[in-house]
């Protein structure tokens, strides 16, 4: 590249700025709502012999000095330094990078016992937030799901059913991705007093990230005459006769009302990466309806409208199949000999199975024991698990791989969801259900 000796000349005739545009922001997300940045270079030039010419490769490194001008289409490699003073809009959008990555760990350390994960800068920070977990340092009790294998499982459990069941709910667990805030978020969570979630960032625009499960697909209809009431539908002089429609269950604290729920993306099958688009088979599931909720027990059930009755119909299979499943697998295990509260040992805790995606990243298994419950007024409120949980956690399918249902306690496939880190039994995480023993 042609140098040359900076020349102090402060006359105006000879000044000129050249701008150079830099791209930034690494991959993004049309759900999460994800953009480039562009970062502007002015360099102030007074001496003509000094230039880069157009299309020039600057190298990785190397320093660009005040005086020198940078020419259109020039590309600036990452890891280039610029000098102090020679870039105020860069680092005015670093700054404001650094200011969103600030309010989203300001989001997460203020919500509680809850685990979501939280981002107003779309998907792009995500895995720096996994790489920078405070919870889980390195992951080490997390398996993901397309390295999990039988030997992963503890004695007792390692047959080709369980590993297949596992599975089963691993294909059925979605992302969750929300991005907006209802205004209708309460001040206090009815069951612990706490700040409720989002409370304080209620009706503006905020991307939460949770998991769920889905829980029914079909493509039956009640009624010959019914339509399909997805959003374009809804809007269409000739709305969709052939359509289906997928429940997923969730966290309340994730997608609390209808609002939130227009504004949710549900991504199927993000199996690997830290990344969607490092994933090629993911399915987005674009905009959920008739939200049904429950705040004091923390679940909520949204409804996706569907044109595509393939994937309809390959959903609706996995959910038979997981049940079929689930009952070979139940009755392998001795029926727990007797319920407690807080088994004294650990053999007698059953295994626990939660698969989320932390971080809102790709989705990871995580094993665990039942360690104790709490019951209200002969009601079963909450129980507690070693299961390893992050933030992005939210809202995951809870299950017991062992059968209860001879003292009436919920069936593995249930409407438990994971809630978040337990504040009177530290280390451990927690659900909540109504079920009555």
């Amino acid at each position: 590249m042609a140098t040359s000796k900076h020349r102090e000349d402060t006359s105006p005739d000879t000044s000129r700025k050249r701008v150079c545009t830099h791209r930034t922001g690494g991959s993004s997300s049309e759900d999460a709502g994800n953009t480039d940045k562009s970062l502007t270079i002015a360099i102030l030039d007074s001496t003509p012999d000094s230039l880069i010419q157009p299309g020039q490769d600057v190298q990785s490194g190397q320093n660009i000095q005040p005086g020198q001008n940078i020419q259109p289409g020039q590309n600036i490699q990452p890891g280039q330094d610029i000098q102090a003073g020679q870039d105020v809009q860069a680092r005015q959008d670093t700054q404001l990078v650094q200011d969103a990555l600030s309010l989203a760990e300001l989001d997460r350390e203020n919500q509680g016992p809850w685990e979501a994960e939280y981002s107003y800068e779309g998907e792009a920070y995500l895995h720096q937030q996994y790489e920078k977990c405070v919870k889980n340092p390195g992951h080490k009790k997390f398996i993901p799901v397309d390295k999990f294998c039988i030997d992963d499982l503890p004695e007792g459990y390692r047959d080709k059913d369980h590993v297949d069941y596992i599975k089963l709910v691993s294909d059925l667990t979605v992302r969750v991705t929300v991005t907006c805030v209802s205004d209708k978020r309460p001040v206090i969570a009815p069951d612990n007093g706490k700040p409720y979630p989002g409370y304080r960032v209620r009706g503006r625009r905020r991307i939460t990230f949770g998991t769920g499960i889905v829980i029914f697909a079909n493509v039956s209809k009640l009624s010959p005459d019914d339509t399909c009431e997805c959003k374009e539908c809804r809007s269409s002089s000739t709305p969709e006769t052939n359509f289906a429609k997928i429940h997923v269950n969730t966290a309340t604290h994730v997608v609390f009302d209808e609002l939130e729920a227009e504004h949710t993306t549900c991504h199927l099958f993000f199996d690997k990466g830290r990344k969607l688009d490092e994933c090629g088979c993911v399915v987005k599931l674009a905009g959920m309806s008739y939200v049904h909720n429950d705040i004091s027990k923390d679940t909520c059930e949204i409804i996706h409208f569907t044109h595509d009755l393939k994937l309809a119909n390959k959903l609706e299979q996995m959910l038979e199949t997981m049940d079929s499943l689930g009952d070979t697998i139940f009755t392998k295990k001795p029926r727990h000999y007797k319920f407690k509260l807080s088994p004294t040992s650990m053999d007698k805790h059953p295994l626990l199975c939660i698969v989320s995606h932390p971080h809102g990243c790709s989705k990871e298994i995580s094993l665990g024991r039942w360690i104790s419950a709490d019951k209200w007024n002969n009601q079963l409120v909450s129980f507690y698990y070693t299961a390893a949980t992050c933030p992005g956690s939210s809202g995951a399918h809870v299950f017991v791989m062992q059968d209860f249902t001879e003292l009436d306690i919920p069936e593995p496939m249930s409407t438990e969801v994971h809630c978040g880190a337990s504040v009177s039994q530290p280390g451990h995480n927690y659900c909540n259900t109504e079920s009555g023993w």
